[in-house]
C-alpha cells in the first residue's frame, strides 16, 4: 500500500486497483453489513414493495417507461424508469425480499465509491494515487450516506450516481477514443432517468472538460453546449409517458414556502438550509428520515446563517483563487457549491426542507476539497512528518464514526424504528409524528392480543395528536379523529376532530369519507348520507363512494334519490360495473325484481368472474317463478 503514497495516479497498476477493491469491499462489510439485518422501511412500499410496475417483473417493460413510476394513494407522480426496472429485474429472479435488496444497494454503493477513486486518477494523473485513495475511503464511509444506503426507496439516488459517474469516466477516456463521448451521453441519460437529479452532471462534465483541458474556456463552453443532447434525449423520452390529471401535492408542513399562515423568510431559509448541509458533512452526528417544518429555522436570522454566509464566502473564494491555478481542491469546492446550491430551497421548495440524500453529489465535491486542500496545506506549509498525522486523523476519524453508522443502520431497521429513533430527535416534524401515528394505528388493526390493541392504539393517538398540536392539519386531525373513535369508542371527540380538519378544507376527503362511515357504523343515516352527498358531489368518478351512499338511502327508503344518484353517474360511465351493480340493487331492495333482473345480468356482462352476481341471478329468477 506504500506505493499508492509515492506513485502518481497515471503509474498505478491492474494489480494495485484489484486490491482498491478487496479493501473498499472490506471496509463496506465492516460499516455497513448490519443493514442485511434490515426489512423494508420508509417509502420503500411505494417505490417497490407495493409498486405493481416492480413487483410484476419484466412482464411489461414498456410500462414502466411509458408510466409514471410511483403510485402514491390517490395520485401517480414521478418518472424515474431506470429505478423501477431495477426493481423489476430484481423481483423477477428473487422476488420481495428485502436481504436482497439491501445487498444491492450495498453492492451498487461500493461501485459508486469505486468509481469516484477511478475519475479521480483519470482525471489527475499527476497527483499521487494515494490521494484518490484516501478521497474514496472518505467517501465510502461518510455517516451522511447512511441513508442512501439504507432506504431501498433510495436506489433512484444510487443509481444516478452510478450512471453519472459512469458519464464523467467515459467522458474524461474521450480523449483517447472519440466514441467514449457518445457512450458518456448515453450514460447520462441513464442517470437523469434514474433520478432527474442528475442534471447536476450537464454542470460537473464542463468543469472536468475545463480542468483536462489545463484552463481551456472555449472547450468547457462547447461542453456545455453538447450537454444539451442528453436533456433533449430526456424529453423525448417523457414524451411517451402515460400522465394522469393528479399530481402530488404538498403542504406547509412538509416545507413552509409551500404556503400556510405564518410568515417565511426565504433568504433565511436558504441560509439555514446550507448550514444544515455544511454541518452534516463536518459533524456528523444526527441523522432524521424527514425534516420539515419547525426542524429548520426560516424566520429569525442567527448563529446558523452567520456560519453559512461565512462557509459559502470562504469555499467561493477559495474555488476562485484556486481555479487560476488548477488545484484539485478547486475543483472540488466547485462540485460542492454547484451540486448544493438546487438544494437550498431558492429553485423551488424542496420536500422537508432538507434531507440527507440530496447532498449524496456534494459529498464527492466535499471528501475531494478536504483530501487534496489538506494535502496542498501540508505541501506547501507542513513539514513530511505532518503527513503521516493526517493519515492517523483520517483513521481515527473512520473510527469514531463507525459507532455512528452502525447505530443508524440499526435505526433503519423498519419504518417504525426509523420514525420512532427520529422523532425523538425532531419532536416538532409534524410528518414524523403523524407517519408514526399511522403505522401504530395499522399495527391496532392487525393486532390479535389485547396487551396489543392497547399499546399500539394508544401510540397511534399519542402521536396524531403531538402532530396537531405542533402544527393543524387536516390529515393530521383526520388521523387523530380516527383514532379515537377506532381505539377508544370516543366519538364526541372523533367528530370534533373530523369537523375540525374539515374547518381547515371543507371538501378534505379523508375527513368526509370517515365522517360518513362513523355515522353509518353508527346507524346515524341522515348524517351518513350528509357527508357521503359531499363526498360525491366533491369526486364523482370515485364510485366506490356510491356504495355506502346508496345503501343508506335505500335503508331510509329514499330509493328516488338512490336512483337519481346512480343514473347521473351512468350518464357520464356507462359500462362501471359498481355502478350497475348498484342500481340492480335499488332495484331488488324495492323488490322489483324483473328490473332487478335486467341489471343483474348487466353487470354480469361486465364482470363475468363475480359469483356473487351469478347468486343473486338464479335466486331473482326463483322469486319471479314464485311469482307467477
Amino acid at each position: 500500500m506504500k506505493d499508492f503514497f509515492r506513485i502518481p495516479s497515471n503509474s498505478i497498476t491492474s494489480r494495485q486497483q484489484l486490491i482498491v477493491f478487496g479493501l473498499f469491499t472490506l471496509i463496506l462489510v465492516i460499516f455497513f453489513g448490519n443493514t442485511l439485518q434490515n426489512g423494508y422501511s420508509l417509502d420503500d412500499e411505494y417505490a417497490y414493495t407495493s409498486n405493481p410496475l416492480a413487483t410484476n417483473g419484466l412482464s411489461d417493460v414498456k410500462s414502466i417507461f411509458t408510466s409514471q413510476s410511483f403510485d402514491y394513494g390517490s395520485f401517480k407522480f414521478g418518472y424515474r424508469p431506470i429505478s423501477v426496472l431495477s426493481f423489476a429485474f430484481e423481483n423477477q429472479f428473487f422476488g420481495v425480499d428485502a436481504k436482497v435488496s439491501h445487498s444491492i444497494n450495498l453492492v451498487i454503493y461500493l461501485l459508486i465509491t469505486l468509481l469516484v477513486f477511478r475519475v479521480l486518477i483519470r482525471l489527475f494523473p499527476e497527483e499521487k494515487a494515494g490521494l484518490a485513495l484516501f478521497t474514496s475511503f472518505l467517501f465510502l464511509i461518510l455517516p451522511i450516506h447512511t441513508e442512501i444506503v439504507n432506504n431501498i426507496k433510495c436506489r433512484d439516488e444510487l443509481l444516478m450516481l452510478l450512471f453519472g459517474l459512469v458519464s464523467v469516466l467515459l467522458w474524461i477516456k474521450g480523449k483517447e477514443k472519440k466514441g467514449y463521448y457518445l457512450f458518456s451521453i448515453l450514460a447520462l441519460l441513464l442517470a437523469v432517468l434514474s433520478k432527474k437529479s442528475a442534471l447536476v452532471f450537464l454542470g460537473i462534465i464542463p468543469v472536468i472538460e475545463f480542468f483536462r483541458s489545463n484552463g481551456n474556456w472555449k472547450r468547457s463552453f462547447v461542453t456545455t453546449g453538447i450537454m444539451i443532447l442528453p436533456v433533449l434525449l430526456f424529453k423525448l423520452t417523457t414524451r411517451f409517458v402515460k400522465t394522469t390529471k393528479s399530481s402530488r401535492e404538498y403542504s406547509f408542513v412538509e416545507n413552509p414556502l409551500y404556503g400556510g399562515y405564518l410568515d417565511v423568510n426565504q433568504p433565511i431559509m436558504i441560509l439555514e438550509s446550507a448550514w444544515f448541509y455544511f454541518k452534516n458533512l463536518l459533524f456528523q452526528t444526527q441523522f432524521v428520515s424527514y425534516y420539515g417544518y419547525k426542524t429548520i429555522e426560516f424566520q429569525k436570522f442567527g448563529y446558523g446563517s452567520i456560519m453559512a454566509i461565512i462557509i459559502l464566502i470562504s469555499l467561493l473564494s477559495v474555488a476562485i483563487i484556486a481555479l487560476k491555478k488548477q488545484r484539485v481542491f478547486a475543483f472540488g469546492a466547485i462540485v460542492l457549491l454547484g451540486c448544493l446550491l438546487p438544494y437550498i430551497n431558492w429553485i423551488t421548495p424542496m420536500v422537508g426542507i432538507v434531507a440527507e440524500r440530496f447532498i449524496s453529489t456534494s459529498s464527492i465535491g466535499f471528501v475531494i476539497l478536504v483530501v487534496y486542500g489538506v494535502n496542498y496545506l501540508l505541501e506547501t506549509y507542513g513539514k513530511p512528518v505532518y503527513k503521516k498525522y493526517a493519515v492517523v486523523c483520517l483513521m481515527l476519524y473512520a473510527v469514531a464514526y463507525y459507532p455512528v453508522i452502525q447505530a443508524r443502520n440499526s435505526e433503519w431497521k423498519s419504518q417504525i424504528t426509523v420514525f420512532e429513533s427520529d422523532v425523538q430527535k425532531e419532536p416538532e416534524s409534524v410528518v414524523l409524528n403523524t407517519s408514526l401515528g399511522n403505522n401504530y394505528f395499522y399495527k391496532f388493526i392487525a393486532a390479535k392480543s389485547n396487551k396489543e390493541r392497547n399499546e399500539y392504539g394508544s401510540k397511534a393517538l399519542k402521536y396524531s395528536t403531538a402532530s396537531v398540536l405542533v402544527y393543524p392539519t387536516q390529515a393530521g386531525y383526520t388521523d387523530k379523529g380516527t383514532a379515537e373513535y377506532k381505539v377508544y369508542g370516543q366519538v364526541q371527540k372523533a367528530e370534533e376532530s373530523f369537523k375540525m380538519a374539515l374547518e381547515l378544507d371543507s371538501t378534505y376527503e379523508g375527513a368526509l369519507n370517515k365522517l360518513s362511515m362513523m355515522y353509518m357504523d353508527l346507524n346515524r343515516k341522515e348524517e351518513s348520507v350528509k357527508y357521503f352527498r359531499s363526498l360525491i358531489q366533491k369526486y364523482p368518478n370515485k364510485y366506490i363512494y356510491y356504495e355506502g351512499y346508496i345503501r343508506q338511502l335505500c335503508q331510509m327508503n329514499k330509493f328516488d334519490e338512490a336512483f337519481q344518484a346512480i343514473d347521473k353517474a351512468l350518464t357520464e360511465q356507462q359500462n362501471t360495473p359498481l355502478l350497475v351493480l348498484l342500481k340492480a340493487n335499488i332495484y331488488s331492495e324495492k323488490k322489483e325484481y324483473a328490473n332487478a333482473l335486467v341489471w343483474f345480468k348487466k353487470a354480469d356482462q361486465l364482470d363475468p368472474q363475480n359469483k356473487a352476481i351469478l347468486d343473486k341471478i338464479n335466486y331473482l329468477n326463483n322469486q319471479i317463478k314464485k311469482a307467477e
